[in-house]
């Protein structure tokens, strides 16, 4: 079965408009989920901008189509860094010249689910279930970014390039502060 990669190269050299059709929708159907997760992700729910995900959808949809022929990425994670791009800087236009700022804030639960099929390789005991809440509050009030890079690591799925445009920091910091709010995780699961 073939890769999103191999669709986007594929897309790239395609002259047939059918088969064009064929592999945006296959490129689309792949990456789109996500996206469309992370972009409600970004606009806060109580802003005026909320009925606007679905605008920030197809302009990002339409963004990454445009972007395909000049993509010069070898690997899935490149061309998913870039789609995340893409949403990003649709969502930030969404609040050009807005009071309204972009969501960071992130649902406890859905973090504690994450973090739970992240950190722990077992099935969950309720007392464990109970220590591993304590632990997200406890990073919450001790280092309330970690709460931001893991939800954005392993809820949203985003890849550290994207990470890194996303808070202005090269690769490699990203990558260890994720390491370091999870190894933060893990110490306050112990304790």
């Amino acid at each position: 079965m073939a890769s999103l990669i191999d669709w986007v190269l594929k897309y790239q050299k395609c002259s047939d408009r059918k088969a064009v059709e064929r592999l945006a929708e296959l490129i689309i159907g792949e990456v789109g989920p996500d996206l469309l997760r992370y972009i409600r992700s970004r606009i806060p729910k109580n802003s005026a901008k909320r009925d606007a995900c679905e605008d920030a959808f197809q302009e990002t949809i339409i963004g990454i189509l445009s972007v395909i022929p000049g993509f010069r990425g070898s690997n899935e994670a490149q061309f998913r860094g870039l789609c995340y791009s893409i949403a990003r800087f649709k969502v930030y236009d969404l609040f050009r010249g807005s009071k309204t700022s972009v969501n960071t804030i992130v649902d406890p639960e859905i973090l504690r689910e994450a973090l739970n099929n992240d950190c722990v390789d077992k099935s969950i005991s309720a007392a464990d279930r109970l220590d591993l809440e304590a632990a997200i509050n406890l990073i919450r009030k001790s280092s309330p970014p970690c709460v931001n890079y893991l939800w954005d690591r392993f809820v949203v799925g985003l890849p550290y390039q994207v990470m890194a445009a996303e808070y202005e920091i090269n690769v490699d910091a990203a990558t260890k502060r994720v390491r370091r709010c999870l190894e933060l995780a893990k110490r306050l699961l112990k304790d």
